[in-house]
């Protein structure tokens, strides 16, 4: 990696007490930027050889701080010349320590899912659903950018390349595989009463028992689930494959959710820890999920009623990959980032859609400049919009985005899943033509689905849209009016 890149600092921990959460959804973090050029360092108190290891792997730099010792003090000495990010994801580092990395770091991003205590940052990232601004006010400084909701999970690539592929998910009988996995825990021996309840359904189901390499008993756990017909999965790297072999999951409330939501995979949903709570209760509330107490015959309940209701499979599945799509690290990556620039000099990013921007949305789509050179020339009524709106939020193969120029929307952009690759659309307001925005966009849309196929419909007489899409590296597919840009696989 070029010595001149910029650098990230990431500041987490892992371990059997705490589990790798923290270190994986930083993970997919530093991945999104090293993709984009950015070198990405790490600094933990763990002492586990194998996560260290396989951070090294990964990325460019692991150092174990020594516990005995101020760790700013050892970061600043030991990275001398500052970074440009530090990534802060850690319940026991307040903002204190977060105010007395300034000047060494330029740019702090905290990682938060509790909003219970105060942060000195520039970013905070709460991935929970249903979390608001109101919920750090006062607890972030008043300039500080809040990337809220699951939209921002932090997930490696491989789920969003796999949901592509898998969704949606049709359910034509009754579930036959489950995925079973705590992370690196197994709390009060819960694995071993989710076996039991496997063992005891009326429907028999295969378990994938998924454990890190040093899940407490966790050889007698994988003999047991091979003598019921299962597999055996320690460490894995292929967890996507593994969550789109399943018909259903049990699993706990915390970073595991978003992988599969992401994947619309049914998931009984074990709370085992305080701070999971309030995310399985939202998982449930949206229909993604069934909490279900972590007892065996309360297990074998919930197994018998649900794994043999095709019906409700597929509705949790759809319900399920309406919340998470697989793309939140690179959306962090490029808010983080250094923001592109409109001519006027305002930052210029993407934000997804959500069903409060619906009117803004509306007035963008009747304005003159947007109908005349839609394929649907006709100006939309208020039913129509708001069928069309609501079509576009639950349909799982589409990313729909405001641009925002500051803090003011300026647009909308569009990805929506064809055949092969996705249909790109983008609709700037005419307030703010001959900024650069629509280049911009298309840069920033380009990022968030690098490896597949992009195809623009655009009107022959669109002379401006034509020379956008060209510049961009778009030629004359085989369909009159459309143009196609290959992506990177």
């Amino acid at each position: 990696m070029n010595a001149d890149a910029p650098l990230a600092v990431f500041r987490a921990d892992a371990g059997s007490t705490i589990g790798w959460g923290h270190v994986m959804r930083c993970s997919a973090l530093a991945t999104a930027l090293h993709n984009v050029g950015w070198r990405c360092a790490w600094a933990t108190v763990s002492d586990n050889a194998a996560m260290t290891a396989r951070l090294a792997e990964r990325f460019d730099e692991v150092v174990v701080l020594a516990t005995d010792q101020d760790e700013v003090t050892q970061m600043r000495a030991h990275w001398r010349a500052g970074c440009r990010l530090f990534v802060l994801d850690h319940y026991e580092r307040d903002a204190g320590y977060a105010s007395s990395c300034r000047g060494w770091a330029d740019t702090i991003l905290a990682i938060d899912d509790l909003a219970e205590r105060a942060h000195d940052c520039d970013f905070l990232l709460d991935m929970a659903p249903g979390g608001s601004a109101d919920d750090y006010r006062g607890r972030v400084p008043d300039n500080a950018l809040c990337l809220l909701g699951p939209a921002y999970a932090l997930l490696m690539p491989g789920f969003a390349a796999t949901r592509q592929r898998l969704l949606p998910r049709n359910y034509d009988g009754a579930a036959k595989r489950v995925l079973l996995g705590l992370g690196a825990t197994n709390p009060k021996g819960v694995l071993d009463k989710v076996l039991d309840a496997i063992e005891q359904a009326s429907l028999r189901l295969a378990p994938d028992l998924v454990l890190a390499w040093n899940t407490p008993d966790g050889e007698r756990l994988a003999a047991r689930a091979e003598r019921a017909g299962g597999r055996v999965h320690v460490d894995v790297d292929n967890m996507a494959e593994l969550m789109a072999d399943a018909d259903i999951a049990v699993g706990a409330g915390g970073m595991s959710s978003w992988e599969r939501c992401t994947l619309g995979l049914p998931t009984l949903l074990l709370v085992i820890a305080d701070n999971q709570r309030a995310n399985a209760e939202a998982l449930a509330a949206a229909g993604a999920a069934r909490i279900v107490k972590p007892e065996t015959n309360a297990l074998v309940e919930a197994i018998n009623a649900l794994a043999g209701d095709s019906a409700a499979l597929e509705r949790m599945s759809r319900a399920a990959s309406r919340l998470a799509d697989g793309i939140g690290a690179i959306r962090v990556s490029q808010a983080v980032g250094e923001l592109p620039c409109a001519r006027d000099g305002q930052a210029v990013r993407l934000r997804p859609v959500t069903a409060e921007d619906s009117d803004l949305l509306l007035e963008l789509q009747r304005k003159p400049e947007t109908r005349r050179f839609a394929r649907n020339r006709n100006i939309p009524s208020q039913a129509e919009h708001t069928c069309w709106m609501r079509g576009k939020l639950y349909d799982p193969g589409c990313f729909m985005n405001l641009i925002l120029l500051g803090e003011t929307p300026a647009g909308v952009a569009r990805l929506d899943r064809l055949p092969e690759g996705y249909e790109v659309s983008i609709a700037v307001d005419p307030a703010y033509f001959r900024l650069g925005i629509g280049g911009i966009t298309l840069t920033l849309l380009h990022q968030l689905v690098p490896e597949a196929d992009l195809l623009a419909h655009v009107a022959s007489d669109n002379i401006a849209s034509r020379s956008l899409f060209e510049r961009a590296g778009y030629s004359e597919a085989e369909q009159s009016g459309w143009l196609r840009q290959r992506g990177l696989s």
